[in-house]
C-alpha cells in the first residue's frame, strides 16, 4: 500500500494498493473550500487509519510547496489524536537538481519510508504518468511552488525531465491578484467567477493593459473594472500562456497541462485551438489535489511497482464503487452532518431525475 499526500490548500491523500486507487480531497469531508488550514500542515488527514494499516503502508511520499514550515516545526506533523515525525533530508527551493528528498515517518513504534516529492514534479507525473501519451511536453503553471509559478518538462515513457522553472512568470498568481482586485478583497478564490464573467465582455472595448511583460500583474490605482476590462485580462493571460507553450515546445507531438491555471477552462480551449500540438491532456484532478496522485505514482516508480492502468487513472472518480438507493441517500446526507434535504422527482424529458432542493 503506497500513500501520496498534499500539504496545501486542496489537502489530500491518495492511496494505490495494486490496481486501487483512492483520492480523498478533506474538503469532501470538512466542507471547506479548498481545505486550506492548520490541518493542512499535518498527517491528520491519517488519524482514520488503524495501526495494523499503518503497518501495511510501504512508503509516504508527500508534496508542498511550503515545506520549509514543516523542517521549521523540526519535522512534526503531529495531529490532536497521533504523533507523526518525519526524519530525513529536505528539497530547498529553487534546487531542481533532484525531484525528491528521502526520509521516513515514525508513527506508533511504526517506521514508514518517506519522501518529499517537489510540487511541480508531482503536478507534472499526475499529468503525464495518466495521459494516453508514451512522449509529451508538459506544462505546469499554477499560483506558486518550489520550481517558482510552474515549469516545463518533457515526458518520456517512466522518465520526466525538468527543463525550465518560471521563476518570474506570475499568470496563476497574476489571475488571483486581478480576481481579489474585481472583488475588492484579499479572502477568498474568485478566479472561478472572473473567468466566468470574462465570456460576457468584448475585450476589445477595453483598452487597458493589466499584464506587465505579458506574465505579472501591473500595479493599477483603485478603479471600476469593467466586465470587457476582465475579458481583456482574459484574453490576455491566454495569449501568455499560449507564448509559453511555443516558447517550450519540443518536437513532441502531445502537451500534457497540469497545475490551477488548467481550471481556466478558456486557456484550455486556447491551447486545444493553438495547433502547436495534436493532441493536449489535462487531468480532471489538475489542481493542487491531484499533486497526491503524483506523489503515489513517484513512489511506484521509486519502489518499482507497476502503476494502475492509465485508463483507470483518468477516471475522475477514483474510489471505491458503490451501489446506492434513494433511502441510502439520504442516510449519506444525514451521516454528512448537513441539515435534512428534500428529494423528489421532477420530469425531464420524459426520464426522472433526481432533485436535491
Amino acid at each position: 500500500m503506497i500513500l501520496g499526500i498534499n500539504f496545501n490548500h486542496d489537502y489530500a491523500y491518495c492511496l494505490i494498493d495494486g490496481d486501487h486507487v483512492y483520492l480523498r480531497e478533506e474538503e469532501r469531508k470538512s466542507r471547506l473550500r479548498y481545505h486550506f488550514n492548520e490541518t493542512s500542515y499535518t498527517l491528520s488527514i491519517l488519524d482514520d487509519f488503524s495501526v495494523e494499516e499503518l503497518r501495511q503502508i510501504e512508503a509516504i511520499y508527500m508534496s508542498s510547496p511550503r515545506i520549509f514550515f514543516v523542517e521549521r516545526k523540526g519535522g512534526d506533523l503531529s495531529s490532536a489524536k497521533r504523533e507523526y515525525t518525519y526524519v530525513g533530508e529536505y528539497l530547498r527551493k529553487y534546487d531542481y537538481k533532484k525531484y525528491a528528498t528521502y526520509g521516513k515517518i515514525l508513527v506508533e513504534g511504526i517506521e514508514i519510508p518517506a519522501a518529499w516529492v517537489l510540487h511541480h514534479y508531482s503536478h507534472a507525473a499526475s499529468t503525464f504518468w495518466t495521459s494516453p501519451y508514451e512522449n509529451a511536453d508538459i506544462m505546469i503553471l499554477d499560483g506558486g511552488g518550489d520550481c517558482g509559478y510552474g515549469a516545463w518538462f518533457t515526458g518520456e515513457k517512466d522518465n520526466i525531465q525538468l527543463h525550465e522553472q518560471y521563476i518570474n512568470v506570475m499568470l496563476g498568481l497574476s489571475y488571483t491578484n486581478f480576481s481579489q482586485k474585481v472583488y475588492q478583497t484579499n479572502s477568498g478564490m474568485y478566479e472561478s467567477k472572473v473567468m466566468a464573467i470574462a465570456s460576457y465582455g468584448d475585450k476589445n472595448l477595453s483598452r487597458r493593459q493589466y499584464l506587465r511583460d505579458g506574465n505579472s500583474l501591473n500595479a493599477f490605482p483603485h478603479q471600476k473594472i469593467s466586465i470587457h476590462d476582465i475579458a481583456r485580462f482574459q484574453y490576455d493571460f491566454e495569449q501568455a500562456a499560449l507564448k509559453l507553450a511555443e516558447k517550450g515546445k519540443t518536437d513532441n507531438d502531445y502537451l500534457c497541462c497540469a497545475g490551477g491555471c488548467f481550471l481556466n477552462v478558456g486557456l484550455n480551449r486556447a491551447m486545444a485551438e493553438s495547433g502547436l500540438y495534436k493532441g493536449i491532456f489535462v487531468p480532471p484532478y489538475t489542481g493542487d489535489m491531484g499533486t497526491s496522485l503524483g506523489c503515489a505514482l513517484v513512489a511506484c516508480k521509486d519502489l518499482g511497482k507497476a502503476p494502475p492502468p492509465r485508463e483507470k487513472l483518468r477516471n475522475p472518480f477514483l474510489g471505491d464503487a458503490i451501489d446506492i438507493d434513494q433511502q441510502g441517500i439520504e442516510q449519506l446526507i444525514l451521516q454528512a452532518g448537513d441539515e435534512p434535504m428534500v428529494l423528489d422527482s421532477s420530469p425531464y424529458n420524459g426520464q426522472k431525475e433526481m432533485i436535491l432542493t
